[in-house]
């Protein structure tokens, strides 16, 4: 066997696999995040964001949203003003997306797709420390990297909606 293999006991380097879920778990938030984020599912459309059940069957709608990436100029750049000066980078912005964030009478919200984080949990359920490490380190990364800016976004005041 070669000195330094890995079935030899010595050479790669041992990671700690998290045991924490990888969605992003917001805390806190006023009446409509708080009603986005009890909805089984969502729909976004331009202003308005409709409410879904486990049936797919409409619950409600929260109407009168400002998406960034439709903003005029005059107001997105107020809007990244308004981001910058509560801690969070145009980079930040730019990894978020700028059609995730929305606005609706001076709060901003941003919506937090967990499909890739919860992908993460299921396969980390089913693969060992150091295989799942291995497969899955750069999307880890990506995630990691996402909540990281979710939560100064959600510091700076951000709601935070998971759908």
């Amino acid at each position: 066997m070669a000195k330094g293999s890995s079935k030899a006991g010595g050479g790669g380097t041992k990671t700690k696999v998290a045991t924490e879920s990888y969605v992003f778990k917001p805390m806190g938030g006023d009446e409509v995040a708080d009603r986005l984020n009890s909805a089984t599912g969502i729909q976004i459309s331009r202003s308005t964001i409709t409410l879904k059940d486990e049936n797919g069957k409409t619950q409600g709608m929260i109407r009168g949203f400002e998406r960034m990436s439709e903003m005029s100029s005059n107001k997105l750049f107020s809007a990244s003003e308004n981001l910058r000066k509560a801690g969070v980078s145009r980079q930040d912005v730019m990894e978020i997306g700028q059609s995730n964030i929305f606005f609706k009478d001076g709060k901003t919200y941003v919506l937090n797709n967990t499909r890739s984080a919860k992908f993460l949990d299921n396969a980390r359920a089913s693969r060992k420390g150091s295989e799942f490490t291995d497969a899955f380190a750069s999307d880890i990364s990506k995630i990691q990297k996402k909540n990281e800016i979710l939560k100064r976004m959600q510091s700076a005041g951000a709601n935070i909606i998971n759908y």
